[in-house]
């Protein structure tokens, strides 16, 4: 059972042992090919303004196939945004969904709910050469091999993340404390398939009131699946992909099938450094084309650092990639068979600041998108401090063909249909 929604709980803590909370994070970065790469732009005509948060999803591999270091590599074009940008600035985050990774995402489980791992990792994000740069063409060639034949006039150099900050979650209760020194002694280890085994009694608490906690945990989880499927994790069941020269189109299709994304901001926690972080999103009631809107609606609480950097700057972005969408993971297939950092394989950056809604057709708008397409949010804490929000993108990064055509006007974005 991995479908209950809440954050956190008053009267018992639990914390996974089955894997430790560092052998989880290290599967992530082993079993993740592509991931968002949050930067602070250098400045982009029609992108993103210079000093603003920008995202993008990115090729990444943390050694040869079948093996696993921890070092998160990089392959990218000085061409491209988030390579100019950490030319200028190497500080960046890496965020990684559990619900990226196979053909069932984190099944029933909401991608925003604390029980499907996500992670980010921080630091500087650097160009290497010499032997590091061996090391890292190794790695990015054996995961990513048709690297091997991009174009050598684009300009493409290889980088390597020096990991300075862990954020990682995979079960309630908040953010776990991950040591850089334990990131990297662990071993990478899949997280337990359900709830059960994951509770430990934690100071001042006995091991039989945990037990009695999870119990009832998982007894309303049932009833709440029994009465609630989550369909957000189905494919598609209506329309096909547009055509790429439909750029719009495109767009608008990757927003109505998407499920989650990643929110990147500036961080207060981090000194001012980019921070990404994965949420649930929804652009319409359900799933068919004519229900789709447009309009990206989020939950969020400000119990969440996303939250609190987004009280202080609300100027962020949100990012997403084909390679993430259901329909794709159904398949098996990202991208039609695509490498995840291939122009062909979709990614869309939205830039702009993020609004808690007020008016009350606004709220019962994102209420009635986010859950039907997430039903488990219906039954998040009260108590949490959730609210609707809307982000009112401005600028609209867009990436989904050859030719550097990486923009996309947002009123055209508006006249599309999905």
């Amino acid at each position: 059972m991995r479908a209950l929604s809440f954050f956190l709980f008053a009267g018992a803590v639990v914390s996974a042992t089955a894997a430790s909370d560092a052998s989880v994070a290290r599967w992530l970065v082993k079993e993740a090919t592509f991931a968002a790469i949050s930067t602070t732009s250098a400045g982009h005509e029609g992108i993103s303004e210079k000093g603003s948060v920008f995202a993008n999803g990115q090729d990444i591999s943390d050694g040869i196939a079948g093996s696993s270091t921890g070092i998160i590599y990089l392959y990218l074009s000085a061409l491209d945004p988030t390579g100019a940008d950490l030319l200028v600035n190497p500080r960046g985050s890496v965020t990684i969904s559990e619900a990226q990774l196979n053909a069932s995402g984190c099944g029933q489980t909401d991608p925003e709910d604390p029980t499907c791992a996500k992670l980010t990792l921080s630091g500087k994000i650097s160009k290497v050469t010499g032997s590091v740069a061996d090391l890292a063409k190794a790695a990015i060639q054996s995961r990513h091999p048709a690297t091997k034949s991009w174009p050598t006039d684009h300009n493409f150099f290889y980088l390597q993340m020096s990991v300075e900050a862990i954020f990682f979650l995979d079960f309630y209760g908040g953010a776990k404390n991950i040591s850089i020194a334990d990131y990297f002694a662990a071993t990478p280890e899949a997280p337990p398939p359900s709830m059960k085994g994951k509770a430990t009694a934690q100071e001042g608490e006995s091991m039989e009131s945990v037990k009695s906690f999870v119990k009832s945990v998982l007894s309303l989880g049932q009833n709440i699946v029994k009465a609630q499927p989550n369909i957000a994790h189905k494919a598609k069941a209506v329309g096909d992909r547009p055509l790429f020269f439909e750029r719009a189109k495109v767009a608008r299709w990757m927003v109505h099938q998407a499920t989650w994304g990643v929110v990147s901001t500036t961080s207060v926690h981090l000194k001012g450094a980019p921070f990404g972080n994965v949420f649930s999103v929804a652009d319409g009631v359900g799933l068919a084309d004519k229900n789709s809107t447009g309009r990206l609606f989020f939950y969020m609480t400000t119990l969440d650092p996303t939250g609190q950097d987004l009280q202080k700057n609300p100027n962020c972005t949100f990012q997403i990639s084909e390679a993430s969408l259901p329909a794709n993971l159904k398949k098996s297939v990202l991208c039609r068979g695509l490498d995840p950092e291939d122009p062909r394989c979709a990614r869309i950056t939205f830039s702009g600041p993020m609004v808690n809604l007020t008016k009350s057709e606004d709220i019962a708008v994102a209420k009635q998108s986010l859950f039907s397409r997430h039903p488990a949010m219906a039954s998040w804490p009260t108590g949490h401090h959730f609210s609707f929000y809307e982000l009112k993108f401005t600028s609209i990064y867009f990436l989904d063909m050859f030719g550097g055509d990486n923009t996309l006007e947002v009123q055209k974005y508006w006249d599309a249909t999905p």
